[in-house]
């Protein structure tokens, strides 16, 4: 039975936010889980929301490798809710509108993972608190003398 669009999509947000926070690529990903379990076509089909029928295998061998509790899945899929999986509620993202709309362009797909990266990377150095740096009384340069 082929998947809802929209549990399609919840899927793939989730494996692919979860590859992306253990700061794997896609062939880490297949290499970790065993390309005997699951090949590298199939991980970028998932993650780019063609589930198609996925095998329930694969699935909950991808879901462990990430540290998703494999209860996701039928929810995930719209099959069942996560108060009958006994699962608790989702926490409530609360940003600020610049966040959301930071948040709202990454998720968008148009960006590559690469660009996803790079933006990160720019974000951390640009938010990084300064180290302080003790100044050594070896290298402190020589007062100044004031012409006179």
């Amino acid at each position: 039975m082929p998947i809802d669009p929209s549990a399609a999509t919840a899927l793939a947000d989730a494996i692919k936010t979860a590859r992306k926070r253990h700061k794997w690529t896609q062939e880490v990903l297949v290499e970790k889980v065993g390309a005997d379990v699951v090949s590298l076509p199939t991980i970028k089909r998932w993650e780019n929301g063609k589930i198609g029928s996925p095998e329930a295998d694969k699935l909950r061998a991808v879901f462990r490798v990430l540290g998703l509790s494999v209860l996701e899945i039928p929810v995930l899929l719209g099959l069942v809710t996560r108060e009958e999986m006994d699962l608790p509620p989702e926490p409530v993202r609360q940003f600020t509108a610049q966040t959301e709309e930071l948040i709202a362009l990454v998720e968008q797909g148009d960006m590559s993972d690469e660009e996803i990266g790079a933006l990160v990377e720019l974000l951390r150095k640009r938010t990084a608190k300064p180290s302080a740096k003790k100044a050594n009384p070896a290298t402190k340069p020589a007062p100044r003398r004031q012409a006179g």
